[in-house]
């Protein structure tokens, strides 16, 4: 993502809240395994991360970043370990910064709510917290892998709990999705860092939507789709209106579109609810994935909610 001024200007910022860093010092193991906690702690805010990790600060500023604390861990005859522990505010951003950043071709390493585990870093949520363990290290013995692992877990622990996930991932189409592509998004930059639809927020992607974007395999094929959740259905239509006019001018009557690369987009609304299917190889298939995604939402609408369906 960009760095320039205007995209740090453009960025939301949190305000860490009271006892932040208590907590996230708190969830840190002193010692572990012969790895030892390495004082001082390094603590972050909204406006020191920037001092910190320059390049990667609007990543964690985009979703609801409250706090960073960085520990450093040794051991004798061993490369050091930095544990980022970050607190996003809620389950969902931690959840959007951790799908962000994953590769889709690894598999889950099984630590907290999901986990990616890549030589010598290791990547985790849980609740609404996100952590990056890595070792300084270019070549990394199976012992530190362990250690990263351990730490993993007993950070995992300590947090205790497990957060909610958004509502919106319950929309997506099983059949033909890749696993571990789902990008939960929080924001124009978010959206645009996976697909550009230039400066404007087309789809009017912001902390008040839930929005995942998961890719979609036929026939060696891929295509994306992007789900919406809005808080209701005006704002829902609105944004429709506005991709159709900005970036499907040629939609027809059922959302279908052909860009300029040639692919297909299909858009389609129902209530509070959006769906676009985006790169699809043809117009059938972006109607059809666009409507799958519709139709496991209208579905949804008619269960009987928990409290109506209490005794």
């Amino acid at each position: 993502m960009s760095t320039s001024r205007e995209t740090r200007q453009s960025v939301k910022r949190s305000t860490s809240r009271p006892g932040t860093f208590a907590e996230l010092i708190r969830l840190l193991p002193e010692k572990l395994d012969g790895w030892a906690r390495q004082k001082p702690d390094r603590l972050c805010d909204d406006r020191t991360i920037y001092d910190y990790m320059d390049g990667a600060a609007e990543v964690y500023l985009t979703y609801a970043f409250a706090g960073l604390v960085v520990a450093g861990y040794g051991r004798q005859r061993a490369p050091s370990i930095v544990v980022e522990l970050f607190d996003m505010t809620r389950s969902f951003d931690a959840y959007g910064v951790f799908t962000n950043g994953r590769d889709e071709a690894l598999p889950d390493a099984t630590i907290g709510q999901g986990a990616e585990l890549r030589d010598a870093l290791l990547t985790f949520w849980r609740d609404q917290y996100f952590v990056a363990i890595r070792a300084d290290a270019d070549d990394v013995p199976k012992t530190v892998t362990t250690a990263l692992r351990d730490l993993g877990l007993a950070i995992a622990a300590a947090i205790g709990r497990d957060g909610p996930l958004p509502e919106v991932l319950s929309y997506l189409p099983g059949a033909g999705r890749v696993p571990h592509s789902e990008r939960y998004i929080n924001g124009r930059d978010a959206l645009n860092y996976h697909h550009d639809f230039g400066d404007r927020n087309l789809l009017h992607v912001g902390p008040d939507t839930q929005a995942v974007l998961a890719t979609y395999r036929r026939n060696d094929a891929r295509r994306d789709l992007l789900c919406v959740l809005f808080p209701s259905a005006a704002k829902a239509g609105q944004a429709c209106r506005d991709f159709v006019a900005n970036f499907a001018r040629e939609a027809d009557a059922e959302g279908a579109a052909k860009v300029g690369d040639g692919q297909w987009v299909a858009v389609a609304v129902e209530g509070r609810f959006l769906a676009a299917a985006l790169d699809a190889p043809t117009r059938d298939e972006a109607l059809e994935l666009a409507g799958q995604a519709i139709q496991r939402y209208r579905k949804a609408q008619k269960r009987p909610s928990k409290k109506e369906s209490s005794p």
